[in-house]
């Protein structure tokens, strides 16, 4: 995981019920790849907005994954799909998102740096990872470094 702080965390009810939203959400997700789903919620828990990976409006599905050999983090520029996390963040917007908090469910639970740009840039204070065991927790002006 690139060089951001983070730290892992246990669940509380409010995490469980939308990391829940967010396994299921993922469930959509018509990359070959990876499956992955995410939720943004306001300051007063309430879901503003959910995204999967996924193509964009009025483009076929893949049959064929094209970045199948890549690395993590690598050959982006091949692939059709949306992350999860900008899906979320495009149907939220700045006036949703601003404030609140973004939960990722999927195999990796850091965002890529383009994603790390966008839930920065609509003002998420808070990014929550889960893989399926662990919960990791980023403050994302902790990534400003970074990038």
């Amino acid at each position: 995981m690139g060089n951001c702080l983070w730290q892992v965390i246990k669940m509380d009810e409010w995490d469980e019920y939308f990391f829940e939203i967010a396994k299921a959400v993922s469930t959509k997700s018509k990359c070959l790849k990876r499956h992955y789903g995410a939720v943004i919620a306001n300051q007063d828990h309430i879901v503003v907005s959910t995204g999967f990976n996924g193509k964009p409006f009025g483009v076929n599905d893949c049959v064929v994954c094209k970045r199948v050999d890549c690395e993590p983090g690598e050959g982006y520029e091949l692939c059709r799909s949306i992350h999860a996390e900008e899906n979320a963040v495009i149907f939220a917007g700045m006036e949703k998102a601003k404030g609140g908090s973004m939960y990722l469910y999927g195999e990796l639970n850091e965002p890529c740096i383009a994603c790390k740009r966008r839930i920065l840039n609509v003002g998420i204070v808070k990014f929550l990872g889960y893989d399926g065991e662990n919960v990791i927790v980023f403050n994302p002006k902790d990534w400003i470094k970074d990038l």
